[in-house]
């Protein structure tokens, strides 16, 4: 057993400070303390190898793991702070404050990232940090590491190092642009391992009008669907962080993750006294709580206190405060001080090395370099990078198409596709000819590859990469490959939904209205479905990917793409197309219809079977970026906007007509029924009238049949393992397990005419002993 000092006199550390801002920007952080916060081990000592072991084996073998962990563990400190908020409030002023950098009016609008190397040191004073160049990536902490004798590789290491092996800790600093063309990329990267400063101008009141633009284009578009003012945007980051929830076991009690803390700006500005400003400070907090309070992503994540700093004066009390209470919350996270595998320590650093010249990897190079450190299978290697993907260190997809690149910064990735929106900054001085695609992208939103070739053309891995990045970006949903039949063949071209403008005319091509008053069966339509999110709010890249998943299944039926509205062929042979809308209010509207005269799709599936893509793409893509997201589906009744509770679904589904509770009018429901069935594997009921039996009559006998179902089920030809397989899809619902026996077989005698599918269901009631069912039948 060789064990290393747990902390020395110094302590360099590497944080990783990254900035949305175009010119490089490499600064370095000292850290003074008196006791070296970041490395207080005693609130972490409970949470070790079991806490890592329990976030890996969400996605791996636990004995891959074990494995790695022979040779010994490391307790590693890594974490994010992550500043958001509306653009133009100081969040890039502010972090140059945390910096200990010079206060300038000249700093360009936030829109890329940059690097910074820092380090942590201890120091008798108080906590405060300042810039340091070239310093140290490494340092030498607690490390318990056993040695087999025939382990060459890790006696090796333990010798270079004299036992005390150099690990890296890290903590990001991500300044996030606030021009709305960024907020679908920066979904991808909010996480709940981070402490949160959201950020906000104290002049500016709660009901202050905030003018939100797209960004990024020769012409700066405002946007709709983002709040608009100062009050419902702080609302509005609150819940694009509550989305990444994480309940955690800490110290035996259940921990919420991310953490926020609100940081209002130019306090400066609030009097003329140092009296008056902080009156006004104190009220201005209590409007803000009083307007956020009693609600899950304010109550769950929002520190109790206001940080009003003046980002004119480095040596503000208010930054010195805030600096402090950043140290003190990202100390008391879960994750930091978890341990990891020495093995993966250990290639972690070496691939950071690497990161210095090389951006990226392939896949073989990194087996290579795994396997010199000590991770004997190509299955150890995969599971390293899949974990710190997922620790937001590197990207790695281990999937056909795409596993054979390991991007090492995730920077350089997010660097490339900014290059590619980022027209204003791209469409000055270019040549005619990238005019014209710049031109193309700004009004249509449709990315030409002979731009990303122009673009590109300086940058040797970005042109190696291409196919590759490409791909990445559009399994971050970012992009779409557009079909042959959009593009001119020989040139490919790409769907980029977050630099579309709004849809100029909101009623889209089916005009459906909602809540007719001759009803949605007379006028034989699909009324509109709702997906309809928890408190209010869709975050603004969730509806962009979803436009981006139905490009990748259907083709596109409108010639101009918006960016709240999307149209598309769901069936050419009826004409039948879906139109997507997003509202702008936590809702996304669904529309099925027909363009074809005559076509009745009341009588067909087009409605259910769009639904059920739509859902499963919907449940997939939050479970990749919103993991605490929730939503439920709705329909627009007389009296507004209702959810479809589990009794209500029932209540449609057994029932010719409903009336919901509010309701004054009396609801057709054939209609509703074709968006509707219980689950997966059970068929929806059809709305033709001219079918036997009716649908009526099939709600109808599913109430009264009862336990005799199964018997009626097989005297009508039901086989047994079908009826077993309609009970394990509706656990506990017989109404449902009849009502969806009856619909399949129904369906299955289509051949039949309405007398035979009648009197063979007459004979089966009747030999079922249900003779009152069977004499009732017309």
């Amino acid at each position: 057993m060789v064990t290393g000092p747990f902390i020395s006199d110094i302590i360099p550390v590497e944080i990783i400070f990254l900035f949305w801002h175009p010119p490089p920007y490499v600064a370095t952080l000292l850290f003074f303390s008196p006791n070296n916060p970041f490395a207080d081990e005693s609130v972490n000592e409970n949470f070790g190898t079991e806490r890592l072991a329990r976030d890996i084996k969400e996605y791996t073998e636990s004995d891959i793991y074990h494995a790695a962990c022979e040779n010994g563990m490391q307790k590693v400190y890594k974490g994010s702070v992550i500043v958001v908020g509306q653009a133009v409030t100081g969040k890039t002023h502010l972090c140059r404050n945390l910096l200990g950098e010079d206060f300038t009016e000249n700093d360009k609008v936030t829109n890329g990232i940059t690097v910074s190397g820092c380090v942590l040191d201890k120091h008798t004073a108080d906590t405060t940090f300042r810039r340091q160049e070239n310093a140290s990536k490494s340092r030498s902490a607690h490390v318990s590491i056993k040695v087999e004798e025939n382990d060459e590789t890790i006696r090796q290491i333990v010798k270079e190092s004299e036992g005390h092996p150099d690990v890296h800790e890290s903590v990001s600093l991500w300044d996030f642009g606030g021009q709305y063309v960024f907020y679908t990329t920066h979904q991808t990267f909010l996480t709940w391992r981070a402490v949160y400063l959201l950020v906000f101008d104290l002049t500016k009141g709660l009901n202050a009008p905030v003018h939100v633009k797209r960004g990024g284009t020769v012409k700066d578009i405002k946007v709709d669907i983002i709040p608009s003012t100062v009050g419902d945007f702080l609302k509005f980051w609150q819940n694009s962080i509550h989305v990444q929830t994480k309940i955690v076991d800490h110290l035996g009690l259940e921990y919420i993750c991310p953490k926020i803390l609100l940081v209002g700006t130019h306090r400066d500005k609030l009097g003329h006294t140092e009296e008056e400003r902080k009156k006004a400070v104190e009220e201005r907090f209590s409007e803000i709580q009083e307007y956020l309070r009693r609600r899950p992503a304010h109550d769950m994540h929002v520190q109790p206190y206001l940080y009003a700093v003046n980002n004119c004066d480095p040596q503000d009390a208010g930054i010195q405060e805030l600096r402090q209470e950043i140290c003190k919350t990202i100390k008391e996270q879960p994750y930091w001080g978890e341990e990891q595998p020495l093995k993966y320590v250990l290639l972690e650093k070496r691939l950071e090395e690497i990161r210095e010249t090389q951006k990226c990897l392939s896949l073989d190079e990194v087996l290579e370099i795994g396997i010199q450190h000590g991770l004997v299978n190509e299955e150890m290697v995969i599971h390293f990078l899949k974990f710190y993907s997922d620790l937001g260190e590197l990207v790695f997809f281990n999937e056909d198409n795409t596993r054979n690149i390991v991007i090492l910064d995730p920077q350089w990735l997010i660097d490339a596709f900014a290059s590619l929106i980022t027209v204003e900054k791209n469409h000055k001085g270019s040549s005619l000819e990238a005019m014209g695609y710049w031109d193309l992208l700004d009004d249509r939103g449709e990315l030409d590859e002979r731009l990303i070739d122009i673009v590109w053309k300086e940058e040797a891995e970005l042109k190696k990469y291409k196919a590759v990045l490409l791909r990445i970006c559009q399994r971050f949903d970012l992009l779409v490959e557009l079909q042959e039949e959009e593009t001119d063949g020989q040139w490919k071209k790409y769907l980029v939904p977050c630099v579309l403008k709004n849809h100029p005319n909101p009623e889209g091509y089916l005009k459906i209205p909602e809540c007719p008053s001759e009803g949605y069966l007379e006028m034989q339509k699909i009324p509109p479905l709702y997906l309809m999110f928890d408190g209010g709010f869709c975050p603004p890249g969730l509806f962009h990917r979803l436009v981006v998943c139905c490009y990748r299944k259907w083709s596109s039926h409108d010639q101009n793409p918006y960016c709240n509205y999307a149209c598309f062929k769901v069936d050419r042979s009826t004409h039948t197309i879906l139109e997507l809308c997003n509202e702008g209010d936590g809702t996304i509207k669904l529309m099925v219809g027909s363009l074809k005269k005559g076509v009745n799709v009341l009588e067909r599936d087009s409605a259910f079977q769009v639904l059920s893509y739509i859902r499963q793409e919907l449940d997939r893509l939050i479970g990749a970026y919103f993991p605490y997201l929730k939503y439920s589906i709705g329909f627009r009744l007389p009296h507004g906007l209702v959810k479809l509770t589990e009794d209500l679904k029932t209540e449609m589904l057994d029932s010719d007509d409903v009336c919901p509770p509010g309701c004054r009018e009396v609801v057709e429901t054939a209609p509703y029924r074709k968006w509707l069935r219980n689950n997966e594997n059970t068929i929806c009921p059809s709305a033709s009238i001219d079918v036997y039996p009716p649908d009526d009559m099939v709600c109808d006998l599913s109430r009264r049949i009862g336990v005799e179902w199964e018997e009626v089920a097989a005297y009508l030809g039901v086989k047994r393992a079908h009826i077993d397989q309609l009970k394990l899809d509706n656990p506990g619902n017989t109404r449902g397990q009849i009502r969806n026996m009856l619909f399949q077989w129904r369906d299955a005698m289509e051949t039949s005419s309405n007398e035979e599918r009648r009197d063979k269901l007459k004979e089966a009631l009747a030999r079922a002993q249900r003779n009152d069912l069977a004499d009732s039948l017309a």
